[in-house]
């Protein structure tokens, strides 16, 4: 390895003596350790296992550490590597990587630990590795940055590795931004997060999901879409909720067309609240998969309803959906057709499986174990009626703001109707709702 100009050109070998490459680390802050399994600095194995857990937890795929044990040092890890693995893990539950044992000073040393010594010298400039535990921190760029003494504690390391791991981030964010998509899932703009203190979570999407399920439908065509129409008859308060209408706003969330950044200019809008992109983001699968989910269940509690009478320019039950063929002969998958999903041959948990059916008397109690299912999973945060534990549990002090618009009004342009008490101005203290088109 006498050509190695860099860290990621070393290969040492796995506990398996398999060449490891430091090349699949690219990116990734490293925290090399010599080890050693009868010293007195042994119990710090406890100590990186604890900050290596705890750091982790943060940054999943950005950290690692690697400990290569060494008997170079009074004969302190005599033991084979399936011994050394053993003592690691049944002493101190290790799970980062110990590697094979090697020496680290001497004729015999590692070009890893010459490379790692001459990059960062000891007390007075040597070079020589002076007792087990000691620490190499390597950077995103593959430089080391800073050795540590075998004295120093693991849990005294977690701040100057925490500040390594945030350089170069800014790079990773050209490309996604997770701090700031976990922020648009988190505080979508039903109500402003600064008044959150001290109140009830009214209007979060479980909740809404939950009032979808509690609602008594009375039509296929309210429950299923936004559209509305009411020269046939006028729907009651809690039908303006639809399936398509918590599927607009969640790709707007998911997007952050809503939102806002003071340290930048313009929306935070990614590709899910844009229609003619919206299915570049791969949480749009996802997001229709539950979509499609919640209208497996809803339809298992209504068996009864479905397209009603469609006028003559309305889409019908029977049309045929392009381009899905449903058999060889050409013929294509109907609305009827795939109205039961197990015909697709999938399901989901809380549904039976394709080809199961119901025994006598069994249906009864299927229903009951699906209602307490989704009094689980979406029962409002607000105080329930709990009487019937097989009942979908009624709301209390439940409001809607029903709202009629143009869907293709702006030229069909996808916009967010935003609803205040009071003076707008106010926003922060007064938004209490929002409709986004998705058109």
């Amino acid at each position: 390895m006498a050509s190695a100009t860099s860290f990621y050109d070393f290969e040492p070998l796995d506990k398996k003596g398999q060449p490891y490459p430091l090349s699949t680390l690219k990116n990734k802050v490293v925290l090399i350790v010599n080890t050693a399994s009868k010293c007195g600095f042994t119990p710090q194995f406890e100590g990186l296992e604890t900050l290596y857990k705890k750091i982790k937890e943060k940054y999943p795929d950005d950290f690692i550490i690697l400990g290569f044990p060494c008997n170079q040092f009074m004969n302190q890890d005599p033991g084979d590597n399936d011994t050394i693995q053993s003592f690691c893990q049944l002493n101190y539950g290790v799970t980062f990587p110990v590697l094979s044992k090697l020496d680290v000073n001497g004729p015999t040393a590692s070009p890893l630990f010459e490379y790692l010594k001459a990059a960062a010298p000891g007390l007075l400039g040597l070079k020589r590795v002076k007792w087990n535990f000691e620490k190499f921190l390597v950077g995103r760029d593959g430089e080391v940055k800073v050795r540590w003494a075998s004295t120093t504690k693991p849990e005294s390391l977690e701040g100057r590795i925490l500040e390594e791991l945030s350089k170069g981030v800014s790079e990773k964010k050209k490309i996604v931004d997770d701090d700031k998509v976990e922020r648009a899932l988190k505080i979508y703009g039903w109500y402003d997060e600064k008044e959150k203190t001290n109140r009830e979570p009214h209007g979060t999407i479980q909740a809404v999901v939950y009032k979808l399920f509690a609602t008594e439908f009375t039509s296929w065509e309210m429950f299923a879409t936004t559209r509305y129409d009411d020269s046939i008859r006028k729907p009651k308060g809690a039908e303006f909720l639809s399936l398509e209408y918590i599927h607009n706003n969640v790709h707007s969330w998911a997007g952050g067309e809503w939102m806002q950044y003071e340290d930048e200019a313009g929306e935070g809008a990614g590709h899910m609240s844009d229609v003619d992109v919206s299915a570049f983001d791969p949480i749009f699968y996802l997001h229709h998969c539950n979509i499609d989910r919640l209208l497996a269940i809803w339809q298992i509690l209504h068996p009864d309803l479905w397209f009603n009478q469609p006028q003559e320019d309305e889409p019908k039950s029977s049309d045929e959906l392009w381009p899905f063929h449903i058999n060889k002969k050409g013929d294509y998958w109907t609305s009827d057709a795939c109205r039961d999903v197990t015909k697709l041959h999938y399901s989901y948990a809380d549904l039976k499986k394709p080809g199961e059916g119901f025994k006598e008397g069994e249906e009864v109690d299927f229903l009951d174990g699906l209602r307490r299912s989704i009094n689980k999973q979406y029962g409002s945060m607000r105080r329930r009626v709990l009487g019937d534990e097989s009942g979908i549990a009624g709301l209390n002090r439940d409001y809607i703001v029903n709202v009629v618009y143009d869907p293709f009004a702006y030229d069909g342009a996808p916009c967010t109707i935003y609803f205040f008490l009071g003076n707008p101005e106010e926003e922060g203290a007064t938004c209490i709702g929002s409709v986004y088109n998705f058109r």
